[in-house]
This record gives structure tokens, C-alpha cells and sequence, in this order.
């Protein structure tokens, strides 16, 4: 069970039928249906649950667990989360500024002694899992 499926559980519960829900938010009751049940969604769907819950569609993919969680069940910030933001930012920069980026990871790198082949999972000051 996903987190999508228990927020429309929950819709259920405060009396929403999957018609309504599905009406709403512009898809079937059917629809509504798979995704409670965890069924693979097409993008159509998410961009409409992400317009009826007032969220953002990448959350949405979150939610559906398509993308990876934010968080970590610790309440720790996701490494492939985060990995993957720094990759959608640094990928989009121009390539001096790529160098300038990686030049500092390095630096950072040398100076608190993390290996780039295995991440110090101990380290508490970052709060990165």
C-alpha cells in the first residue's frame, strides 16, 4: 500500500465515494480504483491527483512511491532523493559552473574525509541517510 492510496483511503473515510473522487478530480471511478489498489498510474493521472490534492505533481509520484521518498522512515533526508535534486540543478548549469560545483564537492570531500565510494553513514551532521 502506498502513501497515494492511503490519502485516497482517507478521502474515503470522510465519506467521498470513488465516483465523486474520480469526478472531482477528472478520472474514473475505475481509475480511482487502481490507484487505491496500487496499480501503476499513467502520467494523465497523477497530473490530475496532483491538481485534487492541491500538491505537486512530483509529490504525487512520491506518494505513488514512483519516485523516492524525501525522507527516510528516520526522518533523515533521502540520499537518492537528494542526489537526484543536486543532479537536476547541476546538470542544467552551464559546464564552467558544472567544474566549479565538482572543484567544491572535492574540497568538501577532502576536507571532512568522506569517501566517495562509501558514504559515511555515521555522519550526523548532515542528517542524510
Amino acid at each position: 500500500m502506498t502513501e497515494l492510496s492511503d490519502r485516497l483511503r482517507r478521502e474515503i473515510e470522510d465519506g467521498r465515494s470513488l465516483r465523486e473522487i474520480g469526478r472531482k478530480a477528472g478520472l474514473s471511478a475505475t481509475t480511482v480504483r487502481k490507484v487505491l489498489l496500487g496499480k501503476e498510474i499513467d502520467r494523465s493521472t497523477v497530473d490530475k491527483l496532483a491538481r485534487y490534492f492541491r500538491l505537486p505533481t512530483e509529490e504525487i509520484y512520491r506518494m505513488a512511491e514512483i519516485l523516492p521518498s524525501m525522507y527516510t522512515a528516520d526522518g533523515r533526508f533521502n540520499r537518492d532523493w537528494l542526489l537526484s535534486k543536486l543532479w537536476e540543478v547541476i546538470s542544467s548549469l552551464p559546464d564552467t559552473a558544472q567544474a566549479m560545483v565538482m572543484a567544491e564537492a572535492l574540497r568538501l570531500q577532502q576536507e571532512y574525509g568522506a569517501s566517495p565510494e562509501k558514504p559515511n553513514s555515521n555522519d550526523t551532521r548532515t542528517g542524510i541517510s
